[in-house]
């Protein structure tokens, strides 16, 4: 029987640290160190961090030439203000530099997206992309990068201070 109790507070005490591992992991900066990375930085004139979550919605695999869906989640505490376009830049990594391709997508309207802290209902919105790959010269497949910028908001008003995530997607020669 002690045996039992001392496995038990063993297995709880572990389960409770990685649990808590798992939300201080959350919570630390977006750590990118290959070369490609830190090119991308360079291209990127934002600070990159965990904000936003986004995921392409599309059966895989993807192919080029279609449009892609992505999901842009709110993961701060805060609202966060995307312009009409959802922010979203569109880069490729081609002969050792990142550059950004055209989105073939005309978004309609003025009003900017609002996407609540962390609400189940409305801290998610989706957004069509369709990356203009026909300039570029590729066999099987290549790698983008969709990022996403916006304004974080401060006490419910939004503020002057950029967020921005991006999601990296494969797609593949027709």
């Amino acid at each position: 029987m002690k045996h039992n109790l001392v496995l038990i507070t063993t297995c709880l005490f572990l389960f409770l640290s990685l649990a808590q591992c798992q939300v201080n992991q959350k919570k630390k900066p977006l750590e990118m160190s290959s070369a490609e990375d830190v090119q991308f930085l360079t291209a990127v004139p934002l600070t990159i961090g965990q904000y936003l979550e986004i995921n392409a919605i599309n059966d895989y695999p993807i192919v080029a030439g279609n449009e892609i869906v992505i999901s842009i989640k709110n993961l701060t505490k805060d609202c966060v203000v995307l312009p009409n376009d959802y922010g979203i830049s569109i880069l490729v990594y081609v002969d050792s530099s990142w550059q950004e391709v055209d989105n073939l997508v005309t978004y309609m309207g003025d009003d900017d997206i609002i996407l609540d802290a962390k609400d189940p209902l409305f801290s998610e919105t989706l957004a069509p992309i369709y990356p203009d790959l026909d300039t570029l010269e590729f066999l099987d497949q290549v790698r983008i990068r969709i990022l996403v910028a916006g304004r974080l908001c401060l006490d419910g008003v939004p503020s002057d201070n950029t967020v921005a995530s991006f999601a990296e997607i494969t797609i593949l020669h027709p």
